[in-house]
């Protein structure tokens, strides 16, 4: 049940001087602060000031309920508290949360013949079997380096024209084959949700929780060429960047649900960093942001971002210690792999094309080949 409320409470802004407390002290004043959230009645957001550093640098706490956040929001929130801590004026108030869920609920009524698409993706998924889940959770974590880093969002998209997520699923893929044995293997993907579905409206600005999921076929091919361009292409043939999925899905009319998306599931942030002048997102704990005992019913939930110029990928499985230290070396084996080629390709052959690269024409693979091949 949703309801929107003409006024709420907002909660008092919360001061903390950390000088004399050790370490453990300052993340469970953190932790105290964000573990009062409340569904219903509220609060749903915390703001805290920190002070104290031996720099005498301060920190601004914020923390919300996923609820009523996502990964674009924080960017947003940001520039806004810059803005207002510089005296600057808000920009003037866009399209609404609740503006949006409507247009959500047209487009679901006028894309009908999406049912039919992901029916058939959740038909042909392929994931891993419940029967290998284990009770307890299991958490992993690696980064790439700064160069590697770099080469990823700087140069390898251009070897055969990908977005850096291509490439991160790429390597995802032959790391979910390396522990399953499986070629092809189903995940959910997650997006930032935010598509132009109604031309009128306006949500650069706003904040909320927008995020889609929906399936997504994994495939391993012969070489890392094939695989690259599969999972392109597969991305690219998938309608409206996967909006679609939970705006039918929600309705619960076409013998689907959010209850049928593979239990694998995939989030890749994008660069959360934010440096200019005397503001930076830092990198520090800030307490516990989540109750161990709140789990979902996921085998495998990964989610990255790039922060201080580096990739950082979380993964937490409940397939065992051994399959979650495989899981987490394999996949940052592949991506390094996957880099590597893209990087080598553009050095010797230059960038090449593939069928959705052309909007206006089709066009096969092999005939896209023959045309490069003659070129050079």
């Amino acid at each position: 049940l949703q309801n929107y409320n003409t006024e709420i409470s907002e909660p008092q802004l919360r001061t903390l001087d950390i000088a004399g407390y050790h370490d453990t002290e300052i993340q469970q004043v953190l932790t105290n602060w964000q573990n009062g959230f409340d569904l219903e009645n509220g609060p749903l957001f915390q703001f805290g000031y920190i002070f104290g550093y031996s720099d005498r640098s301060a920190r601004l706490f914020v923390a919300a309920h996923h609820m009523v956040i996502d990964s674009v929001s924080w960017r947003i929130l940001t520039e806004d508290i810059k803005s207002l801590y510089n005296g600057k004026p808000l920009p003037p108030k866009a399209s609404s949360y609740r503006q949006w869920v409507s247009a959500t609920e047209k487009y679901a009524q006028l894309h009908l013949d999406e049912v039919a698409f992901w029916a058939e993706q959740l038909s042909t998924s392929q994931s891993f079997a419940s029967s290998v889940m284990k009770k307890d959770q299991h958490w992993k974590d690696f980064e790439i380096s700064m160069e590697l880093t770099r080469e990823l969002i700087q140069n390898a998209p251009s070897a055969y024209h990908t977005e850096v997520n291509d490439l991160l699923l790429t390597a995802l893929a032959y790391a979910l084959k390396d522990i399953s044995a499986q070629s092809a293997c189903s995940i959910t993907l997650e997006g930032h949700g935010r598509e132009d579905i109604d031309p009128s409206l306006d949500i650069s600005h706003t904040i909320g929780w927008f995020t889609t999921m929906f399936p997504v076929k994994l495939q391993v091919w012969g070489s890392i060429a094939e695989s690259i361009r599969y999972i392109k292409e597969h991305l690219r043939s998938i309608p409206f960047k996967g909006f679609g999925f939970g705006a039918l899905a929600n309705r619960n009319l076409h013998g689907f649900s959010y209850s049928d998306l593979p239990p694998v599931c995939f989030n890749y942030l994008g660069q959360m960093d934010l440096q200019e002048g005397d503001w930076q997102i830092t990198g520090e704990r800030s307490g516990m942001n989540t109750l161990p005992a709140n789990t979902d019913n996921n085998l495998i939930n990964i989610n990255g971002l790039i922060s201080g110029g580096q990739l950082h990928f979380d993964i937490v499985t409940r397939l065992g210690e051994e399959s979650t230290r495989q899981l987490c070396h394999s996949f940052r084996y592949h991506l390094e792999e996957v880099i590597r080629h893209c990087t080598w390709k553009l050095d010797e052959a230059g960038s090449s094309y593939t069928p959705s690269d052309f909007m206006t024409v089709k066009i096969s693979q092999s005939l896209l080949d023959k045309l490069s091949s003659k070129i050079k």
